[in-house]
């Protein structure tokens, strides 16, 4: 009986050496599979390994962005200021706020602050320039302006147009990137009309109490002084001033039209005075005040 030859082939030759296996004789009698070689650095080239290196650019990308105009660490606080351009006496503006009108042109202007927050608790505030910033300016929801730099404006009120109050915003984006860094608004109140107070003098001084009576003696002088606030003017120069005696008009004083100049009489009276305050470029603009003398 024939043997098979493989059977009878020892495992290892009479030399004690071992048969070596040649892969690349098994690959090419398909013995084995082939397998493909991947580099250790080809999965970074996954559709996934793209996804994140973008990630991380747009991340570094912004950090750098906004780190230009302030610290990473800070924040921006935007304030609104607003200043009516029309008239008032300056003692008046020393200790009280003028409130615009209808028809008054009002200054609307921001000021912006990096704000930091150290470690001991404490808020720093530090002033940033206005304009390396844009601006959108908006009055009760309607966008009025917008611009680079644009923090400083004027917005005039609708003459006739009755309203209570004036809401002003301001957005603030950063003109490079126009992502938006800081906000602010506030809520003007608007008068109907302007305002006058009538105040006596005594001693060659005004008293600061507005008043609406005066009560003297016969023969008594008396002398009034009377104050406008809120018209549209610039200059106290633009406003006309008229005194009545109930339905007479009263001369004006050489001296100061605002001063009115009374002698009670003899007999005791109680009689109604009036001031009017004008607009001397608009005549339907204008205050009138009734005030009362008596010397009974």
């Amino acid at each position: 009986m024939r043997k098979n030859k493989n059977l009878m082939e020892p495992r290892a030759q009479a030399h004690g050496t071992i048969q070596l296996w040649d892969s690349s004789r098994a690959y090419a009698q398909g013995r084995i599979p082939h397998q493909k070689t991947t580099h250790p650095w080809a999965s970074l080239w996954s559709f996934g390994a793209w996804i994140k290196i973008l990630i991380a650019v747009c991340v570094v990308t912004l950090l750098c962005i906004f780190a230009k105009p302030m610290n990473a660490a800070d924040t921006i606080m935007a304030t609104i200021s607003w200043d009516p351009q029309s008239y008032a006496p300056f003692d008046y503006l020393l200790h009280a706020r003028l409130l615009p009108i209808q028809g008054t042109t009002i200054r609307l202007y921001t000021n912006i602050f990096s704000v930091r927050q150290t470690s001991s608790g404490k808020t720093i505030y530090t002033p940033l320039d206005p304009k390396q910033y844009a601006y959108e300016w908006y009055t009760n929801g309607i966008k009025i302006q917008q611009g680079n730099g644009l923090s400083d404006i004027s917005f005039q009120l609708k003459q006739f147009v009755k309203t209570n109050s004036l809401m002003v915003a301001v957005r603030i984006n950063d003109p490079n990137t126009n992502l938006l860094v800081g906000q602010s608004q506030v809520s003007i109140p608007v008068l109907d009309k302007p305002d006058a107070t009538i105040h006596q003098i005594q001693n060659n001084k005004i008293l600061p109490v507005a008043i609406n009576f005066i009560q003297g003696t016969a023969e008594q002088k008396i002398t009034v002084f009377a104050k406008a606030y809120g018209l549209n003017v610039q200059s106290i120069n633009n406003i006309n001033f008229l005194w009545y005696h109930k339905s007479e008009q009263i001369p004006l004083s050489e001296s100061d039209p605002q001063i009115l100049e009374l002698t009670l009489p003899k007999n005791p009276t109680r009689d109604r005075f009036s001031f009017i305050a004008q607009n001397g470029q608009r005549k339907l603009e204008y205050i009138e005040v009734f005030f009362t003398v008596s010397n009974k």
